[in-house]
Parts: C-alpha cells; sequence; structure tokens
C-alpha cells in the first residue's frame, strides 16, 4: 500500500468511538429483549459440559481473585483499551483494524446469543459456584470472542506476541469457566469463532483499510 497514503482520521476516530459504543448498546439491549420479552433460555448441555464445568469451577478457591483479574482483563472494553493504546503509540492501522474486528465480533455475538438463547450454567446447575453473574445467553462467550480474535489481529501486526496473546486467551476462556458463566463448550466454539473474525479480517484487511483511507 502506498506509504503516503494517510487515514481519514476522522472516519477513524468516528469508527472507534462508535464500534465501542455500539457494542455497549447491544449488550445492553439484549438483557432488555431478554426481560422485556421473556425470552426463556434453552438448558442444553451433555456430561462433557457437566463434568468438565463442575471439575473446573469447584476447584482451588484461592484461584478466585486471580481468575476474576483475566476474566476483567479479557472484556472487549479491555480489548478496546488496547486499541487506543495502540492509537496513541501511532500504530494506527492496528488500532483500527482491532476496534473494527471487536465490532464485527461484538455483533456476531449478539446475534447468536438471542439465536441461540442457551442458559448459563449457574441457572442450570445448583452446584455451580457463580464469581461474575451475567444477565444474558451463555452462547457465544463474548470474552472468548474478542479475546481470541483479537490474539489473531495482534499476533499477525506483532509476531513475538503470538504465542503469548494465545496464552492470555485461553485463560480467559478457562476464567470464564470458573467463575460460573459459561460451559466448557461456550469458551472451546468461541475460541474457534474468534479466530475465524480474525483471520477473515485479515484477508479482507487491504480493502477495509481502503475505505478509511484518503488519497
Amino acid at each position: 500500500m502506498n506509504q503516503y497514503i494517510k487515514f481519514n482520521l476522522f472516519k477513524i476516530l468516528f469508527l472507534m468511538a462508535f464500534s465501542f459504543a455500539f457494542i455497549i448498546l447491544l449488550n445492553s439491549l439484549e438483557v432488555f429483549l431478554i426481560k422485556f420479552f421473556n425470552i426463556k433460555g434453552n438448558a442444553w448441555f451433555n456430561s462433557f459440559d457437566e463434568k468438565v464445568f463442575l471439575w473446573i469451577n469447584n476447584n482451588n478457591s484461592s484461584l478466585e481473585f486471580l481468575m476474576l483479574t483475566i476474566t476483567y482483563m479479557g472484556s472487549i472494553t479491555s480489548w478496546f483499551a488496547i486499541a487506543v493504546f495502540l492509537w496513541f503509540l501511532k500504530r494506527r492501522k492496528e488500532a483500527f483494524i482491532l476496534a473494527f474486528t471487536l465490532l464485527i465480533g461484538g455483533v456476531l455475538t449478539f446475534f447468536m446469543k438471542i439465536g441461540f438463547h442457551r442458559d448459563r450454567p449457574f441457572q442450570v446447575l445448583a452446584e455451580a459456584k457463580v464469581l461474575d453473574r451475567e444477565e444474558d445467553f451463555s452462547f457465544p462467550s463474548g470474552h472468548s470472542v474478542s479475546s481470541f480474535s483479537s490474539a489473531t489481529i495482534l499476533g499477525r501486526k506483532i509476531k513475538k506476541a503470538t504465542i503469548p496473546l494465545y496464552i492470555f486467551s485461553s485463560l480467559v476462556a478457562y476464567s470464564r469457566i470458573y467463575v460460573g458463566v459459561h460451559w466448557p463448550s461456550d469458551v472451546i466454539f468461541s475460541g474457534l469463532i474468534g479466530v475465524a473474525i480474525g483471520f477473515s479480517i485479515l484477508k479482507l484487511e487491504r480493502r477495509i483499510l481502503n475505505l478509511f483511507y484518503k488519497h
């Protein structure tokens, strides 16, 4: 791409701010729709989900603070904060692509949660320990989608960070089970969705950037 092409800064800043606000709005809208229309969840799970969930969720209470910290660090808000940080480091392509990826992942997560309306483990299993209660549906895991999609994007841009990013994303997924809000199958398939989103965005990156560049 021509090195003299510059970002249309207004468009980029607007899209990044819009993306964050829109995702927050979608999360609130999902909870509103669930309560207003009294949408009931589906309590579908299998023995693998139940056994692995209970093994992780009821394991070693001394890890509670660490797992809560990791789960908050893996939120979509934290990844948007990283996009802003990259922006101030003058890595604006990376900042924009990361924000755009989070937007796509957030929208897809919203529609899939409404479509599958799967109950969270603590709504089904009396033995579940809950450290971070959520009011929306379980599948897919927004934390896992945003973490793995972000790891895929940033890993391509910052090669040395690839393995640490995927390790961190895996810890985020693990923490979502530990704090009682997701089934193992939630985070496994959500991680795959996140990776797929990341690679799709990378494949279309040039076309996406062309929409927000000025000559």
